[in-house]
């Protein structure tokens, strides 16, 4: 048996307005994308090949599903057009569909099984046509046939007793209570991901918290690579997603926070979801910013500091510039190497956008002398002379070379004041674009003069002591 997923894409124009560049199969349920209950559907009932048709590509989802391999499946795409018909993608898709049972999973919709359940009533008789439906999407079992095109969908009888259900996806709230539904009360019928050593909690990997200033109430589901810092509560039925930042004395309860998202410090999250900066009220369907007021006050704070930050940062910048000047002097004249060329970029130095040429180094190839030239972080120095000019700080926020996804960046900053040293830097880590936004907003929050002091200190040994994998990058 195969099957054939398609979802129009006016069935998902709700979500540009809360879930904006989340491709809809992508779409996290209790941190499980929506085409992945689809495949745990289809190998519970011994169907080996599935094609998605799609709207638009996306990499992301591409990736994560790639083949099909890691669950037994075979999985193919394909494109739509805007205004196909599901008459019209079958028809487009005939290679696939013919010459073989088919199953039809058509509009955005949740199927609503049971994986202990192998012997579903909708596949034991397979003579006839049947179909499932709810509202404007559905689910077809069509007998093997040469030409599926040619089945009206319309006069396929509904199955009464299929031993599934579905839910149609219409809005923010239809998806907000069908997750706190299948969480609070159907938890045992899927596949969900995270530890489960207890019942109503998942726990994925990576997930740093004190439990001796957190409390954590069941039902709970808290993803990978997920901090949670001191005084907060969260749960009981709250789900938090991969790459998350829970700040201090927050309070999380009823609620999903979406992956990639940061919560900042003394926030109450009640009945929400929050999907990277915005608090969504799935009941009305608003949103706004996610702000707290410490925040605020933080960055009003800085910038009438910033005089005297700058004058601080001078004076450690001349500090390095005096250290640094012999081996950088003895680099200059007896280490040069046709792999190591200095040359000038324009970058962000302001949130205002000015643009300033900096120097530069471009590693060609990895040598001794080009490793060495970055373990001791010689490729900074060029650096400190403008933060003598005031031009830059000596640790900031990342410095961002002129594009526009940098200028995306920064307008969604509440503040840029970039430096040499930086707290993604600190990490020795390559964080993709969401994890680096999470660390520069965390930054942004905890910036303080023993904080840039740790950034510099542990970057420069770090540099100086790290693998050489990370030096060749």
């Amino acid at each position: 048996m195969k099957c054939l997923v398609y979802c129009p894409i006016e069935h998902t124009e709700w979500m540009k307005d809360f879930f904006p560049n989340i491709h809809p199969y992508f779409l996290k349920i209790l941190n499980k994308p929506l085409l992945e209950y689809y495949i745990d559907f289809c190998v519970l009932n011994k169907i080996s090949e599935i094609r998605v048709v799609k709207s638009s590509t996306s990499k992301e989802m591409e990736k994560y599903f790639r083949d099909g391999m890691q669950w037994g499946m075979d999985i193919s795409y394909n494109l739509s057009s805007q205004g196909d018909s599901l008459d019209k993608i079958i028809l487009k898709n005939s290679s696939f569909c013919k010459d073989s049972d088919l199953l039809i999973i058509y509009g955005f919709h949740f199927l609503n099984f049971k994986k202990d359940n192998k012997n579903i009533n909708f596949f034991i008789k397979q003579d006839e046509n049947k179909s499932v439906r709810s509202v404007n999407s559905a689910v077809y079992f069509l007998k093997k046939t040469k030409n599926p095109a040619d089945i009206d969908l319309t006069k396929i009888k509904e199955d009464e007793n299929a031993g599934f259900s579905i839910t149609f996806l219409d809005g923010i709230k239809a998806y907000y209570d069908l997750s706190m539904n299948i969480f609070t009360n159907r938890s045992d019928d899927f596949f969900l991901p995270g530890y489960n050593n207890e019942p109503g909690v998942y726990i994925g990997r990576n997930v740093i918290y004190n439990p001796n200033s957190v409390t954590l109430k069941k039902p709970i589901m808290i993803g990978d690579n997920v901090q949670i810092r001191e005084n907060t509560l969260i749960g009981p039925n709250s789900v938090l997603g991969n790459n998350i930042v829970i700040d201090s004395s927050s309070t999380i309860i009823k609620s999903i926070i979406y992956e990639q998202s940061y919560i900042g410090s003394d926030l109450e999250v009640n009945e929400k979801i929050v999907f990277k900066d915005q608090l969504i009220d799935p009941d009305t369907g608003s949103s706004i910013k996610v702000v707290d007021k410490f925040f605020v006050s933080s960055i009003e704070k800085n910038i009438i500091s910033i005089s005297v930050r700058k004058m601080v940062h001078c004076f450690f910048a001349l500090m390095l510039i005096i250290i640094y000047f012999l081996p950088y002097s003895f680099f200059l004249i007896f280490g040069r190497s046709k792999y190591i060329k200095p040359e000038k970029r324009e970058y962000y130095i302001s949130k205002d956008k000015n643009l300033k040429k900096l120097v530069h180094w471009k590693i060609l190839r990895s040598t001794f002398k080009s490793r060495m030239f970055i373990r001791f972080s010689m490729d900074k120095y060029p650096l400190y002379f403008k933060v003598l000019t005031g031009n830059i700080l000596l640790a900031g926020n990342c410095i961002l070379p002129k594009n526009p996804k940098s200028l995306k960046f920064i307008s969604k900053m509440p503040v840029y004041f970039p430096g040499v040293f930086d707290f993604p830097g600190m990490l020795l880590s390559f964080p993709d674009d969401n994890e680096f936004e999470i660390h520069e907003l965390y930054y942004c929050h905890h910036t303080n003069f023993k904080m840039n002091l740790r950034i510099i200190r542990r970057t420069l040994l770090d540099r100086l002591f790290s693998v050489r994998k990370w030096i060749n990058k």
